[in-house]
């Protein structure tokens, strides 16, 4: 029997010696829908250990009364592989998203039995930002990730796959016909008022939904928005040190200041900046992108 499946009907076992039902486990959802529990007494997914951490407490276990003596034990490769797909930005480069694709289909092959649910769903959100970035299409959020949105949206402090899928649902509604404007200002509220992590990881996934509210308030043409979340992707990449998302940052600066102050001086200074900070980089990609964006913006 796989640790999935004894995992699983452990706890299957020990709820219904109980008498409780899933409603009752799960009680409001946020923690972990029924659906959720459903997949992880059926042996289908693992649960991650807040998942496991939280079933244990609902029924009076230990985590090691649940677990026994099976061992959850992720390589260090595979956070590695995780690593290289969150921290470097496609730029919407066609190659790159290939490269992260192909990645995640490695990883997949590689670890899918003794991944848990919750880095199983970071992958998945993973390949479905690439897909949708790369065709400008794809299924609604709603229909492929309901739980996990739902839960996003109750959450005060957000997880890394609650930030992802907001991204998702963010590339959805760039084009204004599926945007529901009270749905946005809740979650970006909510993005804005999450604290900066001692999880690098965390930071740069924060740092992309930073991006993307600033994306969406540009679009709208919300400029004065612009700058709270600027001011804090800025903060975030200096204590990170991930200068590769900085020119994007800055170019947002530069919209803030064309377009709501009328301080034109100001904004091009800003895309002179950003794009000096992608030719250091040797990202000709970026470089190409910056100058094509500042054309637009009349510059």
């Amino acid at each position: 029997m796989s640790i999935k499946n004894s995992i699983g009907l452990r706890i299957k076992t020990e709820r219904e010696s109980q008498q409780m039902s899933r409603e009752v486990l799960c009680l409001d959802g946020k923690e972990l829908t029924v659906r959720q529990l459903i997949r992880i007494e059926k042996g289908e997914s693992l649960p991650s250990l807040d998942k496991l951490s939280y079933i244990a407490k609902r029924l009076g276990k230990s985590m090691a009364d649940l677990l026994d003596h099976d061992r959850i034990e992720i390589p260090d490769t595979y956070y590695e592989m995780k690593n290289r797909l969150i921290k470097f930005p496609t730029y919407g480069d066609k190659e790159r998203i290939k490269q992260k694709l192909d990645l995640i289909e490695e990883a997949l092959e590689e670890y899918f039995s003794i991944l848990p649910e919750e880095e199983l769903l970071t992958l998945e959100l993973l390949e479905n930002i690439l897909s949708f970035t790369e065709h400008e299409n794809g299924p609604k959020t709603e229909e492929i990730f309901e739980d996990v949105f739902l839960q996003a949206q109750q959450k005060k402090k957000l997880s890394i796959n609650d930030l992802l899928v907001v991204q998702y649902y963010f590339l959805q509604i760039y084009d204004k016909k599926h945007q529901n404007p009270k749905v946005f200002d809740r979650i970006s509220r909510k993005i804005l008022n999450q604290e900066i992590s001692s999880d690098d990881v965390y930071n740069i996934v924060l740092l992309s939904s930073l991006m993307g509210v600033s994306t969406i308030y540009s679009l709208r043409g919300d400029y004065k928005l612009l700058l709270p979340a600027t001011d804090m992707a800025l903060i975030i990449i200096e204590r990170t040190q991930q200068f590769t998302y900085k020119p994007g940052v800055l170019v947002m600066k530069a919209k803030y200041f064309k377009h709501y102050e009328g301080n034109i001086e100001q904004a091009n200074k800003y895309y002179d900046e950003a794009i000096a900070f992608a030719s250091f980089l040797g990202d000709t990609v970026l470089e190409k992108g910056l100058r094509a964006e500042r054309e637009t913006d009349g510059l």
